[in-house]
């Protein structure tokens, strides 16, 4: 009970939704010469320190495309809104897109594009830190279609699709001086092997057929719903990549 109150209590002078804190002062063992209440204060700026730290980390594409002063100011709005009690901190930050969308309006008129960028990045980490899986050899593959049997992705890649052309940021860290919207979609397939994550633009019709896999699924009934969209040879190309990376498992 007593942590619990303290670190009740601590967080919320930490994230500046207490002026004063009499009623810490009596728990804080200052160090050196300094009083409890300024003990407190270097407390509460490692605080915000150590988890601005694990955001750039987390973020670093997203923070190499706005200022650095629009990006301290997200991460003060986000830190006091959503305090972490954990040292752990690998998972912080997993709803920066959704408190964007409902704190930060100002922000997304500014930079319109990065509610994507973050979205791309939190989709990046959690594959990066996901065990990489054994898929489908080239032979097992071509089995499987012969016989027309189910077959599906491997949990170990992600598509992220944007209206903004953000590919050339992701994979050169080049920043289009066009990033606006666009009409259609972008489509990006990442596919991790032997802990090495690979980047791929798609088109339209190789994302359909990519997508097509998120779930169980015949070739021949995918390339049926796909008509005529995609051609032979680029049928070809896509699924050898995908092969080569070991993307596909049986059902």
């Amino acid at each position: 009970m007593e942590n619990n109150f303290l670190e009740s209590n601590l967080i919320k002078y930490i994230n500046l939704s207490e002026d004063k804190p009499e009623i810490l002062m009596d728990k804080i063992i200052p160090a050196g010469n300094l009083s409890n209440l300024e003990a407190l204060e270097v407390y509460r700026d490692d605080y915000f320190a150590r988890l601005k730290e694990a955001m750039n980390h987390h973020f670093p594409k997203t923070l190499s495309l706005i200022s650095s002063e629009d990006w301290d100011d997200l991460l003060i709005d986000y830190i006091i809104a959503n305090p972490s009690p954990f040292y752990d901190l690998e998972d912080y930050g997993e709803n920066l897109d959704s408190f964007l969308l409902n704190h930060q309006n100002n922000l997304i008129v500014k930079y319109p594009f990065l509610v994507d960028i973050i979205r791309f990045e939190i989709k990046f980490k959690k594959l990066f830190h996901q065990k990489s899986s054994l898929g489908l050899d080239t032979l097992e593959l071509q089995n499987a279609f012969i016989s027309d049997q189910e077959i599906c992705l491997t949990s170990t890649h992600f598509i992220h699709s944007s209206h903004f052309p953000i590919y050339n940021l992701i994979t050169q860290n080049e920043i289009d001086s066009n990033l606006e919207d666009e009409n259609e979609k972008e489509h990006i397939l990442a596919l991790k092997k032997d802990d090495k994550i690979y980047i791929y633009k798609l088109s339209r019709p190789e994302f359909l057929f990519v997508n097509f896999f998120q779930t169980p699924s015949k070739l021949s009934l995918v390339l049926e719903e796909l008509e005529d969209n995609l051609a032979p040879q680029v049928l070809e190309k896509l699924i050898r990549l995908l092969s080569d990376h070991g993307a596909f498992v049986k059902n």
